[in-house]
């Protein structure tokens, strides 16, 4: 790749992962996924959220420690990270998570072998997209399947975390980059677009 080509690629990136304020909760709501803005704007906030669903890094800071390495929705290793992200917790977790880019949190308890990682962020918008993995308390009280067991995007994770006080988590997802790619054609296998225009029809009169 020559060094122009490079340079046009990173900037697309760049301009791509860094807009946040750009991608908007307005109009999003959990009952009825839609915005009032165009579709030319929709279908790019839509792949600029895919393409930043592709990473995971992530800096924890406060009582955890451990390393595990993450293969699907297992978690293999030896790992206590207690949560973060405003939950009352011992640890605060910032960086890129869900696609989003900020506060964070993971809950996670390994030894050996563990389905049980709950993880989010504190922007609505990654729970509306599907992407947050907390279970309801409902669920933690009935024993219920762990949320990241039922997110389809959970099994093609393969990362890491290694942390001492301080802890680093470093993830790519192949299956959000086949997401993407797919997106650009406007199919959306994780079902996590949730900018379409969706306008409930016109009552006919009678």
């Amino acid at each position: 790749m020559s060094q122009r080509k490079l340079a046009t690629t990173l900037l697309l990136l760049t301009a791509l992962l860094s807009q946040v304020g750009c991608v908007t909760m307005y109009g999003v709501t959990e009952n009825r996924a839609g915005s009032d803005s165009n579709v030319v704007v929709n279908y790019y906030r839509n792949r600029a959220m895919d393409l930043r669903d592709i990473l995971t890094l992530s800096f924890t800071v406060g009582l955890q420690a451990g390393a595990k390495v993450q293969a699907g929705p297992a978690a293999v290793g030896l790992a206590f990270v207690p949560g973060g992200g405003g939950h009352g917790s011992l640890a605060s977790e910032y960086g890129l998570r869900h696609g989003e880019v900020g506060e964070v949190y993971t809950d996670l308890f390994v030894i050996g072998l563990s389905f049980s990682e709950e993880s989010g962020t504190n922007e609505g918008r990654s729970d509306v997209r599907g992407k947050d993995t907390t279970q309801t308390p409902a669920e933690r009280n009935q024993g219920g399947t762990p949320a990241n067991l039922r997110k389809a995007h959970n099994y093609t994770r393969l990362g890491v975390y290694l942390g001492f006080i301080g802890g680093l988590t470093i993830e790519a997802n192949p299956g959000e980059l086949v997401d993407f790619v797919l997106g650009l054609f406007t199919v959306d296998i994780y079902g996590d677009d949730i900018y379409r225009t969706n306008r409930a029809p016109a009552s006919s009169a009678n």
